[in-house]
């Protein structure tokens, strides 16, 4: 007897399950809001893919303007530390330009041609060690202390403590 219960509420219980089932897949209530959900996550896809499309323009219409203002600028910093506003080839016309002779230690003339802005180059202090002719890296001791394996060594820096680019004289040759 209770086996009978048991399968008769089995049975039950399998044909309510087969019933909403079956309700689910051909409800046409359910069909609809199936397809009105579809149709709403396609749009939202849509309208994503749009927006980053959108975002992707915008960011390279972006990148653009940026990269002509750095150009626009590099060229008006070449402009102003080549000492004013003209063509490039004028800066060597023979105007600018005037030519020397001297003769060598061999003996032998030569010339020499200067340009009207070399007033303007000179020795400064070393942009390094800004003109105190040691090593910055190491204070001028030559070595340094490895602080990651506590051990020390050369400075890779420096030549027996001077300044490697001024070679120790705290001046470099350049624009003043």
């Amino acid at each position: 007897m209770r086996t009978k219960v048991l399968c008769v509420i089995a049975l039950l219980f399998a044909t309510s399950i087969g019933s909403v089932a079956k309700a689910q897949y051909y409800n046409p209530y359910m069909y609809y809001m199936n397809m009105q959900y579809m149709n709403y996550a396609q749009q939202s896809w849509q309208n994503y893919q749009n927006q980053m499309n959108q975002n992707a323009a915008a960011m390279m219409q972006r990148q653009q303007q940026l990269q002509q203002q750095f150009a626009e600028e590099a060229r008006r910093n070449m402009q102003y530390n080549q000492g004013g506003n003209y063509n490039y080839n004028s800066n060597y016309n023979s105007s600018n330009t005037s030519t020397d002779n001297y003769n060598s230690s061999k003996g032998t003339t030569t010339s020499r041609s200067s340009n009207s802005n070399s007033s303007r180059y000179g020795y400064k202090d070393c942009h390094i060690c800004h003109g105190m002719k040691d090593c910055q890296t190491c204070n001028g001791k030559g070595w340094i202390r490895h602080s990651y394996t506590n051990t020390s060594g050369d400075c890779p820096n420096c030549t027996n403590g001077k300044c490697s680019t001024c070679g120790g004289s705290g001046q470099v040759y350049g624009v003043k």
